[in-house]
């Protein structure tokens, strides 16, 4: 009985270790992108939410007590559809644009926002101590708050196990050329040194966007100080935002609804039927193109969601416009307009940012249903 003969197993390709560095990348990366879908669905949701709540009011009389649940709902919604843009900034989906920005409060907020995913009181003492009156500066926030939340994880995954703490604090410096810097310290008293290049390297587009330095000394009590430097431009920054304008009723015709989310394409079809015209929903873009194709003619105006399944926002107006060149469209989208491609603006009427109330849409209706 002849024995088997078994080559020999290849050996397999030792599988190249990422740096510290690499996995951190890596990770925000990953988190970018989640937060990003979530943004999206979380938009959607908000919406229909901020609409419902319109509708509600449609049937309550002014003086009733339950005007003040629903005035709650709102304000919640509002601070709920911030954090979605601040979700979408930090994910990259969102253009770093420059606002007006409360650097305490950026810095406040932060912390807090932290101190429930990886800040825990039971082991981390966070002591505050910012300057007084310091101006708002028009930055990109969504930069700096990255910033700020990755040197306070740096230090955490340095501190100590017992008697950690780290303390953040602010000043104002006039520059020998004029003008002033905002400077920010994150001191800790960590046993272990920050991989200083690391974080440097990590941070440098973020640091470039604000035109600011960032730097990192060991203290000769032990533990270490990162050092933000940021010149501030002006003053007090302040910005309004332009209401929408109204003008008299608007000619009877057809608007046709394109967006994935069933509840808040109900809700705009039930808008646009209350404010006079006639509501084709569509679920998606390979749907709007079917309805479009049976009569171009009759649609006054398209509202058109930018991310959708199948076919995007985009793809779904290069088709319509091969069907009527002069579409009119309105986009819908919960990012910011510097984010939008520019085959995705080229020609659009206007862009419907969400979440918005029935108001805001019946506003852009009266505007560009003309």
């Amino acid at each position: 009985m002849s024995s088997a003969t078994h080559s020999a197993p290849t050996p397999l390709s030792p599988l190249a270790v990422a740096t510290p560095l690499e996995q951190r990348e890596q990770r925000y990366r990953c988190v970018g992108a989640l937060s990003s879908g979530y943004a999206h669905e979380y938009n959607n949701l908000l919406t229909a939410i901020v609409g419902s709540v319109s509708v509600a009011r449609m049937d309550i009389r002014p003086g009733s007590p339950i005007n003040e649940y629903l005035d709650s709902i709102e304000q919640a919604t509002a601070r709920m559809a911030q954090l979605c843009r601040q979700l979408l900034e930090m994910s990259g989906m969102n253009a770093q644009s420059s606002a007006s920005v409360a650097l305490n409060t950026l810095i406040t907020e932060t912390v807090k926002h932290l101190r429930h995913a990886a800040l825990p009181a039971s082991r981390v003492a966070i002591k505050i101590d910012l300057a007084p009156n310091v101006p708002v500066a028009n930055i990109s926030g969504s930069s700096l708050r990255l910033i700020v939340s990755t040197l306070l994880l740096d230090a955490v995954s340095r501190l100590p196990a017992e008697g950690a703490s780290i303390t953040l604090s602010s000043r104002l410096i006039d520059l020998p050329e004029g003008g002033s810097c905002w400077r920010l310290e994150i001191m800790d008293n960590c046993t272990v040194r920050s991989d200083e290049e690391a974080v440097v390297r990590l941070l440098a587009g973020f640091v470039e966007t604000l035109r600011a330095e960032l730097c990192y000394r060991d203290l000769a009590q032990g533990g270490a100080v990162w050092q933000l430097n940021m010149p501030l431009e002006s003053g007090n920054a302040s910005s309004a935002a332009g209401s929408a304008t109204r003008g008299g009723p608007a000619s009877k015709g057809t608007i046709m609804v394109v967006d994935d989310d069933d509840s808040l394409r109900t809700l705009a079809q039930y808008v646009v039927e209350r404010t006079g015209y006639k509501a084709v929903g569509a679920r998606d873009g390979a749907d709007a193109v079917a309805k479009f194709r049976e009569d171009p003619g009759a649609y006054r105006l398209i509202l058109l969601d930018v991310s959708m399944p199948r076919m995007s926002g985009e793809e779904t107006l290069a088709i319509l416009r091969t069907i009527r060149a002069e579409v009119p469209v309105v986009l819908i989208t919960g990012h910011e307009e510097e984010s939008l491609r520019e085959g995705e603006k080229t020609g659009v009427l206007g862009i419907l940012h969400k979440p918005f109330s029935p108001d805001q849409l019946r506003a852009a209706l009266i505007k560009f249903a003309v």
